[in-house]
């Protein structure tokens, strides 16, 4: 399912072993080396900084977020080795600037679209500027187009269009008149 990035912010996360509510989604934990979700900040009411990683997310539903049981819930510490290198990544993807392969400034993302069977982070919504907007208020740009994730910038292919060379006549209106005949001449004139 594809769900934009806030339909997975402030959700419930409920516990199949439990049968009800255990946390509250949070911010999500972004790793930018291969642009997927890793995992979710998440809170219970007597415990704040907990993570679930998106491996130990069994569905994810318009209702919320489900899991199999409570110790999925981790607390963020030290011991997790994995998380703590993303952690330190500290990825934030709204906000950051897209430009071309050309260097030309596209916009800044404004949203991004989540498939939440793999959490991989397949569009991403560019906000443009006052005057580029007059034309396209947003782009959508998609997963296969981006070139490079850095800290400061997202790289994506440059769009060309390739050109054919041809008769302007003949690809507007079909095959040119020939300036020998008399396209106005009739029936009659001819007989």
């Amino acid at each position: 399912m594809l769900v934009l990035n806030n339909a997975l912010d402030n959700k419930p996360i409920a516990s199949i072993q439990s049968g009800h509510r255990v946390a509250i989604s949070g911010e999500m934990i972004l790793d930018p080396r291969d642009l997927k979700v890793f995992a979710f900040h998440a809170s219970m009411p007597s415990e704040e900084d907990l993570v679930l990683h998106t491996e130990d997310i069994r569905s994810v539903t318009p209702q919320g977020i489900v899991i199999d049981n409570n110790d999925q819930l981790m607390h963020f510490d030290e011991d997790l080795v994995r998380l703590k290198k993303v952690s330190d990544i500290d990825f934030q993807l709204l906000g950051k600037p897209v430009y071309t392969e050309n260097n030309k400034k596209l916009g800044k993302v404004t949203d991004f679209v989540v498939e939440t069977e793999g959490f991989e982070i397949m569009k991403l919504h560019v906000g443009r500027s006052v005057v580029k907007s007059l034309g396209t208020a947003q782009l959508i740009i998609d997963r296969s187009q981006v070139v490079q994730v850095t800290d400061r910038k997202i790289i994506v292919k440059s769009a060309t269009i390739k050109e054919k060379s041809s008769n302007l006549k003949q690809t507007f209106f079909g095959k040119p008149l020939s300036l020998s005949a008399d396209p106005i001449k009739s029936k009659t004139d001819s007989e």
